[in-house]
C-alpha cells in the first residue's frame, strides 16, 4: 500500500556549530534512509553516513586558511578536496563542490533514497552560488551548478518536473536550463542564495536521487578567460536544505497460494466482508474537514480495507494545495459495520470557477463499489465577490461507460471511458487496483496498470485501455475483481 511520506535535510540558516551540522545533514540522513556522499575528481565515493567521515568533520569556513579535513562549512554541505591550480599547498581544501577548469571535471554531491521511496517534489536551497564580482578577485565569472535526476539507477529528464524559483532577485535574475543534461543554475544574487522547487508534472514521473556537480564560469571576465593553466578558480557552491515530499512504495508480500488438488471447492468457514462507502459523494467547503463513512456487508469477523485519495480537479501537491492526501487501512472490529476516515480540504486565495472533486479509493479486499468523490466548495476570499470569472470553454467530465466489465480468466477486456461537456482535446489518468482479484505473487490474477493516461482528441467522447485476466490451476469459489479508477480532471 501506497503511503506519503516528507522529510528534511538542513536548514535555512548558516550552521553555527559542527553538532548543528551533523544533526542537520549525516544523522538526519541516517534517521530518514538517505545516503549522504561525495564523489571525487577521480570518481572515488564517500558515504558520508559512516562513523569514520562523520568523526572527521569539522566546520570549516573557507576562509584563509583554506584548510581541514571537512565536507562541510558554515552556509551548508559539500564535497571535500582540492582541484589542480588551488594555492601552492597541496594540503590546501575546500568543502564546497568544486569544478576544476583545468581538467573540465567536477565534484559530485549525491543525495540518494531507498528504491522504495519515491519523490515528487522537494524545495531545495543552495548557498554561495555567487555571481560574477571582479577580476582582481576570486570569482570571476558568474557561477554554475549542475543538477542531475535519477530513478531506480536511470536518469530522468528534467523536463518531467515544473522548476519554480523561490524568492529571486528583484534584478539581474538569471534563467533556470533545462535539458536533457539535467537543470543549470547560475549565481545572480550577491548572497550567493537560490532556492527553488522542483515539483513532478504527473503521477507517474518521481526521482530516486539527486546528484549536484558543477559546471564552468558563465559570462567570464576577459582575464580569467584568457589565462593560461593551470586556472586557480572555479565554480563552486554548496546546498544548504532539502525538503522533499513524496510516496512510498514498498511492496505488500503476496503468500503464495496453493494449488488445489481437486476441482472441488474448499468450502469456507466464514463469510467474507464486502465494503464500500456509505454514500456515492460528500461535500464540503474550504478549511473544512470531511468525514468519509465505510461501511460492509457479508462477514462480522474482524476486517480491515484500504483506502486512498486520488486528485480529480483538486490537488494535493504544489504550492497552493487544495486538500491534503489520505492513505491507510481501515480496520473493523468483529461485530462493528462501520468505519471512516477524514480528508482535510485546504483554504485557498484562488476564486474557483466551479467546485474542485477528489476521487476516494477502496482496494485490498471485496469491494462492492468505488470510487466515491468528495466535492470542495470554494470559499471567496475576504474582499472578493462569490462571482466566478466565466472560462472561455466547458471542461470535459469522464466517466466510465458501464458500471462494471466481465472478463474470463485469460481473456482481454476493453473498457471503454466517455466524457461530456467540453469538446477540446483533453486527457484524464486511469488505473487498476486489487480488489479480491491479484496482480502480484506468482500467480496473479490479472496484469496491473498502476497508472495510465487517456488522451481524447478534440470532438472524441470516447477512448478505451485494456485489462488482460490470467489464467491459473486454482478454482477460486466466487469470482474475483478489480478496482478500476479514474483520476488526475474532472470525474463523473
Amino acid at each position: 500500500m501506497a503511503t506519503s511520506i516528507t522529510g528534511s535535510l538542513g536548514q535555512d540558516t548558516n550552521y553555527s556549530s559542527i553538532s548543528d551540522l551533523i544533526t542537520q545533514w549525516p544523522t538526519a540522513a541516517q534517521d530518514q534512509g538517505i545516503q549522504l556522499s561525495g564523489i571525487a575528481f577521480d570518481g572515488f565515493e564517500t558515504n558520508y553516513t559512516n562513523p569514520i567521515p562523520i568523526s572527521n568533520l569539522t566546520l570549516a569556513t573557507n576562509e584563509n586558511p583554506k584548510s581541514g579535513l571537512s565536507y562541510g562549512a558554515v552556509p551548508g554541505i559539500g564535497v571535500y578536496g582540492s582541484y589542480s591550480g588551488w594555492f601552492t599547498d597541496p594540503t590546501k581544501s575546500r568543502a564546497e563542490i568544486n569544478y576544476d577548469p583545468n581538467t573540465n571535471l567536477s565534484q559530485a554531491l549525491k543525495v540518494k533514497w531507498a528504491d522504495n521511496k519515491d519523490i515528487t517534489s522537494a524545495t531545495i536551497g543552495l548557498s554561495a552560488l555567487l555571481p560574477k564580482s571582479s577580476s582582481a578577485v576570486n570569482d570571476q565569472g558568474n557561477e554554475v551548478a549542475l543538477l542531475k535526476l535519477f530513478n531506480n539507477g536511470a536518469e530522468v529528464s528534467a523536463s518531467n518536473f515544473t522548476i519554480i524559483r523561490v524568492n529571486p532577485p528583484t534584478s539581474g535574475q538569471k534563467p533556470i536550463g533545462v535539458s536533457s543534461d539535467g537543470l543549470t543554475f547560475i549565481g545572480d544574487s550577491p548572497d550567493g542564495n537560490f532556492t527553488f522547487q522542483i515539483q513532478a508534472n504527473s503521477t507517474s514521473v518521481a526521482f530516486d536521487e539527486l546528484r549536484f556537480s558543477a559546471k564552468a564560469y558563465d559570462s567570464p571576465t576577459a582575464a580569467y578567460a584568457t589565462s593560461t593553466s593551470p586556472k586557480s578558480d572555479g565554480s563552486d557552491f554548496l546546498v544548504r536544505s532539502i525538503q522533499y515530499q513524496g510516496i512510498d512504495v514498498t511492496p505488500t508480500p503476496t503468500p503464495t497460494p496453493t494449488p488445489t488438488p481437486t476441482p472441488t471447492p474448499t468450502p469456507t468457514a466464514t463469510t467474507p466482508s464486502i465494503f464500500q462507502f456509505a454514500q456515492p459523494n460528500y461535500t464540503v467547503a474550504e478549511g473544512g474537514v470531511a468525514t468519509i463513512n465505510v461501511t460492509r456487508t457479508g462477514g462480522t469477523e474482524a476486517a480491515s480495507i484500504n483506502y486512498a485519495t486520488f486528485d480529480g480537479s483538486a490537488s494535493s501537491a504544489g504550492t497552493a494545495a487544495d486538500y491534503t492526501t489520505a492513505a491507510g487501512a481501515l480496520n473493523f472490529a468483529a461485530g462493528v459495520t462501520t468505519a471512516s476516515f477524514t480528508v482535510t480540504a485546504l483554504t485557498d486565495s484562488i476564486l474557483e470557477s466551479s467546485p474542485e472533486t477528489v476521487n476516494l479509493v477502496l482496494f485490498g479486499g471485496n469491494v462492492g463499489s468505488s470510487p466515491s468523490i468528495l466535492t470542495i466548495n470554494d470559499v471567496p476570499p475576504t474582499g472578493t465577490t462569490a462571482t466566478p470569472t466565466p472560462t472561455a470553454t466547458t471542461p470535459s467530465i469522464f466517466q466510465f461507460a458501464q458500471p462494471n466489465y466481465t472478463v474470463a480468466e485469460g481473456d482481454v477486456a476493453t473498457i471503454n471511458v466517455t466524457r461530456t461537456g467540453g469538446t477540446e482535446a483533453a486527457s484524464i489518468n486511469y488505473a487498476t487496483l486489487d480488489g479480491s482479484a491479484s496482480s502480484a505473487g506468482t500467480a496473479p490474477d490479472y496484469t496491473g496498470t498502476a497508472a495510465g493516461l487517456l488522451n481524447f482528441a478534440a470532438g472524441v467522447t470516447t477512448a478505451s485501455f485494456t485489462v488482460t485476466a490470467l489464467t491459473d490451476s486454482i478454482l477460486e469459489s466466487s469470482p474475483e475483481t478489480v478496482n478500476l479508477v479514474l483520476f488526475g480532471g474532472n470525474v463523473g
